[in-house]
């Protein structure tokens, strides 16, 4: 019995195990340069619901991420689609779904959770993709050139309760196309 019991611990090790494929993360200056220089910064928008079984592998994939790369990732989590509804007791009860979260899952055909866009740019001929290829995406994109220097000025009022946010985008290098903020 206790040599059926080894040999199934060695098949459940053996299967559970990933496959890590290349590139690999490497060592990345992730230190602030300051106001005077203009980094790259790429945006992670995770796919996610409270009822989904595999979501919270895609949460630490993302934290992953933003823990190697430090503020040149961006991590957004929308809540859209089956897994992301409330239910009617006392552990998930919270609503974090949100129009534009759906209007945005339902744009880009979001289907399987968790998914997520990197910059929104395609890789692999994907654009929804699994967390499993976000590290590849980012990695690529965080080493180009930035396009756009993008300053956000933020500003609270505290006795109005109103927030003011003003944003200034200079366009780094000669870009053709239409670009949204």
């Amino acid at each position: 019995m206790r040599i059926l019991a080894l040999f199934a611990v060695f098949i459940l090790t053996a299967i559970s195990c990933d496959i890590v494929e290349p590139p690999f993360m490497n060592e990345v200056d992730v230190s602030d340069p300051g106001d005077t220089v203009v980094v790259k910064r790429v945006l992670i928008e995770e796919f996610t619901g409270h009822l989904c079984p595999n979501c919270p592998e895609g949460k630490e994939v993302a934290n992953s991420l933003k823990s190697f790369y430090g503020d040149r990732i961006v991590v957004m989590s929308i809540h859209s689609g089956i897994f992301a509804r409330p239910l009617n007791d006392d552990d998930f009860y919270n609503d974090y779904r949100t129009g534009e979260g759906d209007e945005i899952a339902s744009t880009f055909g979001v289907t399987q959770y968790p998914s997520g866009m990197v910059s929104r740019t395609g890789y692999d001929n994907n654009l929804v993709l699994s967390p499993s290829a976000w590290g590849s995406a980012a990695a690529q994109l965080i080493e180009a050139d930035p396009d756009f220097q993008i300053i956000i000025d933020i500003s609270y009022h505290l006795p109005s309760h109103t927030l003011d946010i003003e944003v200034t985008t200079n366009a780094l290098s000669s870009l053709e196309g239409s670009y949204s903020l």
